[in-house]
Formats: structure tokens, C-alpha cells, sequence
């Protein structure tokens, strides 16, 4: 089973799907949604979704810039 990490940086969110042995199977950017937190949560859902409706993604690591 895969694991999607993300990882979201100030410009790009770096994002990449991996397998069990943390092989990158898929990776890709998009830019970081900035306008709101919506924006910003819907660019993550529009992100992931076609991947769970694809794989069976065993887990979900998210990583973000300084303190949240």
C-alpha cells in the first residue's frame, strides 16, 4: 500500500506518492495557494483526492515551514 507525502513550502507544495519500500512511484508541485485557508485546503483536497480514488493509500504525512 502507498503513502502520499506533501510537503508545503512558501512558493511550491512538493508532493509525492510512495511504496512500502519508499520508492517514489509519482511526484509533482503545484504552487501554493496563499489567497485564503480555504483556498489553501481545497488545493490540498483537489491534490489527494484522485488519489485515494485510485490507490489504497495506507498514509498521509503532511510537513510544514516553521511553527503551526
Amino acid at each position: 500500500m502507498p503513502y502520499f507525502c506533501i510537503d508545503v513550502g512558501g512558493t511550491m507544495v512538493k508532493y509525492a506518492l510512495l511504496d512500502e519500500h519508499e520508492a517514489v512511484l509519482e511526484h509533482d508541485e503545484i504552487p501554493t495557494q496563499k489567497e485564503s485557508k480555504e483556498a489553501f485546503i481545497h488545493s490540498l483536497s483537489k491534490l489527494i483526492n484522485p488519489y485515494l480514488k485510485s490507490f489504497e493509500i495506507k498514509g498521509i504525512g503532511i510537513s510544514f515551514p516553521g511553527h503551526i
